[in-house]
C-alpha cells in the first residue's frame, strides 16, 4: 500500500489531471442541465449550483495538496539497518562545487545515531570526522559539522594530509579503533564506520581497516527528495 501511495504521489500531476478530466465535464453537463431547468424560476438554485462548483474546486485542490505531501520512500528495510552506535566515524568530503554542505551524506548519518530512537541501541556520544587538509580540503566542512553537532555529542576532527592516500586513511582508522576509542571509554564494537563520503581511496582505506577485525560499517542510501537517506548495515567477514 505504501509503495502504491508513493507512486500516486510521485505522479500526482497526472492523477490530478485525470480526476479533473473525468469530474469537471460530468459536473458541468449536469450543472448545465440543472441551470437550464431552474434558472428564472428558482434563483436560489443558481447560488446552490455555484456553491457546488466552488466545493468541487476546493476538493480537487485538497486532493492535489494531499498527494503532494509525501513521506520519502525508505529503500532499506529496518532489519538491514544498524542500531544506533555510541561511536561513529564519518568520512568528510568537500562535496561538489556550489553544493550545500548540509546536503552531504554525513549529516543524515550523524542524525541517525543521535535521534533515531526506533532503531534501538545507545545514542551517539563520540563522532570522529575524517577531513582532508589543503586549499580544497574538507576541513572547513568538518568545522561546520562540529559546530552544528558539538552540543549534542563530542565531535573530533581528524585530518588527512592526502585525500588519495589509501594507506594514510587505513592507518588513521586503525588508530581510532585501537587507541582513540579507549580514550573515550568505547570498545571497538561500539563504533561504526561510515564509508559513504570522502574520496574513493578514503572509502577503500576505511573498508580495508575495518574488514580485518570485522568492525561494523554502514553506507548511506537514498538522499534524494523522494528517497530518504538511511544507512545499510555492513559487517564484512573475510573468508578464511
Amino acid at each position: 500500500m505504501s509503495r502504491l501511495m508513493h507512486l500516486l504521489r510521485r505522479h500526482r500531476y497526472l492523477v490530478f489531471l485525470l480526476v479533473s478530466g473525468l469530474l469537471v465535464p460530468l459536473v458541468t453537463e449536469l450543472a448545465g442541465s440543472w441551470l437550464e431547468a431552474t434558472i428564472g424560476r428558482t434563483p436560489s438554485r443558481l447560488i446552490q449550483l455555484l456553491a457546488i462548483c466552488v466545493a468541487l474546486a476546493v476538493a480537487l485542490w485538497a486532493l492535489y495538496l494531499a498527494l503532494g505531501k509525501q513521506k520519502p520512500l525508505e529503500l532499506v528495510p529496518r532489519e538491514q539497518r544498524p542500531t544506533r552506535f555510541p561511536g561513529l566515524i564519518v568520512l568528510i568530503g568537500p562535496g561538489k562545487e556550489g553544493a550545500d554542505p548540509q546536503s552531504l551524506s554525513h549529516n543524515p548519518a550523524i542524525e541517525y545515531h543521535l535521534s533515531r530512537e526506533e532503531a534501538g541501541g545507545e545514542p551517539l556520544r563520540a563522532c570522529w570526522l575524517i577531513a582532508t587538509a589543503g586549499e580544497k580540503g574538507s576541513v572547513p566542512v568538518a568545522m561546520e559539522v562540529q559546530q552544528r553537532y558539538g552540543g549534542r555529542c563530542e565531535v573530533i576532527i581528524e585530518t588527512l594530509k592526502d585525500a588519495f592516500d589509501l594507506e594514510e586513511t587505513y592507518q588513521l582508522i586503525q588508530r581510532i579503533y585501537v587507541q582513540r576509542a579507549v580514550e573515550k571509554g568505547l570498545a571497538p564494537d561500539q563504533i561504526i564506520a561510515d564509508f559513504t563520503g570522502g574520496t574513493k581511496p578514503m572509502s577503500a582505506g576505511m573498508v580495508l581497516a575495518c574488514r580485518e577485525e570485522c568492525w561494523p560499517m554502514q553506507y548511506m542510501t537514498g538522499g534524494r527528495k523522494d528517497i530518504a537517506s538511511v544507512p545499510i548495515f555492513v559487517r564484512f567477514t573475510p573468508a578464511r
